[in-house]
């Protein structure tokens, strides 16, 4: 949202929500919202169970180093991640970019125009995913410290 304000939507490409009937701006945002939070919780539900087998396994593991291990599986996790959100993003775009380009648009036009709220989107659940590992380490450790009182 403070990106889209200052930079005044210069750059991004909302032709492909032509169709809609309301403003374009809050139905994008809330699928980038939908979208960053589906991917954070994904890393987050494997990040705590990851450490809850560990405890499990071994009881007189230290808090240290379970978090220790959650940044690693975070790490991990986030690369392919990411790739996920790439793949499944931009993949979306494929038939139309075939559209355009059957029809006779210049290459450089058609990725312009199809893939720059594809980009935005991947990079909005990319910094969800990342974000979500240390806020899943925080929650961790205060549910662990609670469990322990």
């Amino acid at each position: 949202f403070i990106a889209m304000e200052i930079f005044n939507d210069e750059g991004l490409r909302f032709e492909d929500m032509g169709a809609l009937t309301r403003p374009y701006r809050p139905i994008f945002l809330s699928g980038l919202l939908v979208g960053a939070i589906g991917a954070s919780l994904d890393t987050v539900v494997s990040v705590v169970s990851t450490l809850e087998e560990i405890e499990a396994k071994n009881p007189i593991v230290t808090l240290n180093q379970l978090i220790h291990s959650g940044k690693k599986v975070g790490e991990d996790i986030s690369s392919t991640m990411v790739n996920v959100l790439i793949c499944s993003y931009f993949s979306s775009a494929i038939p139309m970019m075939l559209i355009y380009l059957h029809n006779g648009w210049p290459f450089a036009q058609t990725v312009s125009m199809l893939l720059s709220i594809e980009f935005v989107r991947v990079l909005c659940g990319g910094f969800g995913i990342l974000l979500s590992i240390p806020f899943s380490l925080l929650f961790f450790q205060f549910n662990r410290k609670g469990a322990k009182q």
